[in-house]
């Protein structure tokens, strides 16, 4: 069973990078704009996924 906080945080994170990639392109998004949109920290970030492309 799946802690509810990572698929919290990783619908968050899904959800941002859909967001950033209709106004600007994908390989221009910084781990700290998606942190941002998503509501978490880059540390956060970087336990779930090494780069954003692996999103």
């Amino acid at each position: 069973m799946t802690d509810a906080r990572i698929v919290r945080t990783r619908a968050a994170l899904h959800s941002s990078i859909t967001d950033l990639a209709a106004h600007k392109p994908v390989p221009t998004i910084t781990v700290s704009e998606l942190a941002i949109r998503a509501g978490i920290n880059r540390v956060t970030f970087y336990k779930h996924y090494a780069s954003p492309p692996r999103l």
